[in-house]
């Protein structure tokens, strides 16, 4: 996965995956990451979405991440709509000071 410099869509769902998730690091052309009903675990991390700068849509829900949310991916400046829920996330949900004013209008309209 890490050297798919030209992905821009990827929609790996309900495939029962396991392990970790991988790095989308060198897909800058990426816009859609749907890896949701999975077996995927540990944590999710914040180096993967780094330099993302297209990315609108990540779909990790019914998993089995656990950890913190990381704050890069909520400060994408293109991001639209992360779904998260089901997981086994633990600890308080931080503040999230940098969040994409795309996804805050995003929010709001739903």
């Amino acid at each position: 996965m890490a050297n798919l410099t030209d992905l821009f869509y990827l929609d790996m769902s309900s495939n029962k995956f396991e392990g970790r998730i991988p790095s989308f690091r060198k897909s800058k052309n990426l816009t859609y990451v749907d890896l949701s009903d999975n077996q995927l675990t540990s944590e999710i991390p914040s180096g993967n979405w780094e330099g993302l700068l297209s990315l609108t849509y990540v779909g990790l829900e019914y998993n089995a991440f656990n950890g913190s949310i990381p704050s890069s991916l909520l400060a994408i400046p293109s991001m639209q709509r992360i779904q998260l829920s089901n997981n086994q996330f633990g600890g308080q949900i931080p503040e999230f000071p940098n969040v994409s004013s795309s996804l805050l209008d995003s929010a709001a309209t739903n």
